[in-house]
């Protein structure tokens, strides 16, 4: 089993990847299980074709995919909103702090905490370099709810990723976009239980003159070499 812990379906930009194109992507490329988010909740706010878009893609999976459900700041300014998207399928929670103006300790964002702290999910944020969305700036929100878990994706930078996971036992990384020099340093730290493996399969398709399939494969290799675990389901 190979389980990997960020994968997109739907509209990004001017692409939109279906559900079975996903699905093809993953099979042939040797994940058999995983966690997805839908890009499309920031190009409509259909709440038909989302949920159509899921179940698709659940449905091909065979019960082998769960949801990272993505949260735009609308849905907590509304009584219940999220809380209506959060069924079954739903197994942790996707904030993007660049796509979307999340405070890194809004009220908003600190409700999100508190859904995620009642139902037991995890939170995954979209790290990078740009100020709000660093991995440091959300020292806050995990000391205050360090019973939630929370996955830094990407892992960017890595010296901010590193103060969280020393500072934060409820901080893990996961290794979408990670250089793999990146991922040796934090094995070589002690760091090998809270790093998870992650693609951000199929954006690669707009980014590199490869192929998805190969790009993935070669990720599986790497990390198998590097000695990461792949078949970490839960946190």
């Amino acid at each position: 089993m190979i389980f990997d812990i960020h994968t997109h379906v739907g509209q990004y930009k001017e692409h939109y990847f279906s559900p079975k194109y996903v699905w093809r992507v993953l099979q042939k490329s040797g994940i058999t299980h995983f966690a997805f988010s839908s890009f499309s909740h920031v190009a409509t706010n259909d709440r038909g074709f989302l949920l159509a878009e899921r179940e698709e893609l659940l449905e091909l999976s065979q019960n082998k995919a769960v949801v990272f459900q993505w949260v735009m700041p609308e849905m907590v300014s509304k009584r219940n909103g999220l809380e209506t998207w959060l069924d079954k399928n739903v197994l942790g929670l996707k904030i993007h702090g660049k796509a979307q103006p999340w405070l890194p300790f809004g009220k908003p964002l600190q409700k999100v905490f508190s859904i995620a702290a009642e139902r037991n999910l995890p939170v995954m944020f979209h790290t990078g370099e740009g100020k709000g969305f660093r991995p440091d700036d959300y020292l806050k929100i995990c000391q205050k709810f360090p019973q939630v878990k929370v996955i830094l994706a990407h892992g960017r930078p890595l010296d901010a990723s590193i103060f969280m996971l020393n500072t934060c036992p409820n901080a893990f990384v996961d290794t979408a976009f990670m250089p793999n020099k990146d991922i040796e340093i934090l094995l070589a730290l002690g760091f090998g239980k809270r790093v998870l493996f992650g693609t951000d399969a199929p954006i690669q398709k707009l980014f590199y003159k490869s192929s998805v399939v190969q790009y993935v494969k070669k990720r599986i290799e790497a990390a198998r070499k590097m000695g990461l675990n792949l078949m970490r389901k839960q946190l």
